[in-house]
């Protein structure tokens, strides 16, 4: 049904009368050959009323129906996606909060605010005085990672459909203003995504039976962050 658009109805339309017109005019007007004198033309009047206007009318709903469906899928398509940018914004602001009460739990355990420490002062070099004694760290760490890695996953989502919806409308200005807004979304999180690396970094250079059981996760978020640095989202000071 999508092939056959409006614009092509309406010249089927105009093919069809010029074939009915020509038809009469070679055969019935001029019998068999092609007349355009006047007074060969008096039937034709009654001859369009007869043929041509239930074709006329068939075409013209046709055409109001195939415009109708295009409209309709447009308007369905369009509704589709304000309904996943609305669900993926809702799903990025309770990660953004899940994050947030995971990090102040992590600053709890640790017994240090690391987001307040410079940028480069989120090291391992650090985390070897501060966390080798502390068990419980881990696994508030790694489950941070995997929101991380969740929040990343979203806020592509995200950029992805707002960038169909803007091609859909054929604006070029806003999609790299909704791509920016999505790399300051996650720059926001960089000296959190950066503790998290560097304490992955660690465990992964720390081998132990406690340590061993979050390898799979430990290389995950390493690979993320190190790809989000190379793309450009995330920026290393």
């Amino acid at each position: 049904m999508n092939k056959f658009k409006p614009f092509h109805v309406i010249l089927l339309t105009l093919a069809l009368i010029a074939l009915v017109v020509g038809a009469y005019a070679f055969g019935v007007v001029g019998k068999n050959e092609l007349s355009f004198k006047p007074s060969a033309w008096v039937d034709f009047s009654s001859y369009f009323n007869g043929m041509l206007s239930p074709i006329l009318a068939a075409l013209a709903a046709a055409i109001a129906f195939f415009s109708l469906t295009h409209q309709l899928n447009i308007a369905r398509k369009e509704s589709s996606l304000n309904e996943q940018i609305s669900n993926y914004l809702n799903h990025i602001t309770m990660l953004q909060n899940m994050v947030d009460k995971r990090w102040r739990t992590v600053t709890r355990v640790s017994k240090l605010d690391w987001e307040e420490e410079p940028f480069l002062a989120i090291n391992m070099e650090n985390f070897k005085k501060s966390f080798r004694s502390n068990g419980y760290l881990a696994p508030e760490v790694i489950r941070l990672c995997g929101l991380f890695g969740e929040l990343v996953d979203a806020m592509q989502w995200y950029t992805y459909l707002h960038k169909s919806k803007i091609s859909s409308e054929k604006q070029e200005f806003p999609r790299k203003e909704w791509a920016h807004f999505s790399k300051s979304l996650i720059r926001d999180q960089d000296k959190k995504m950066r503790f998290c690396y560097q304490y992955c970094l660690w465990l992964n250079n720390e081998p132990n039976s406690h340590n061993s059981r979050y390898k799979k996760e430990v290389l995950i978020y390493i690979q993320l962050y190190e790809s989000l640095c190379q793309d450009g989202t995330l920026l290393e000071e």
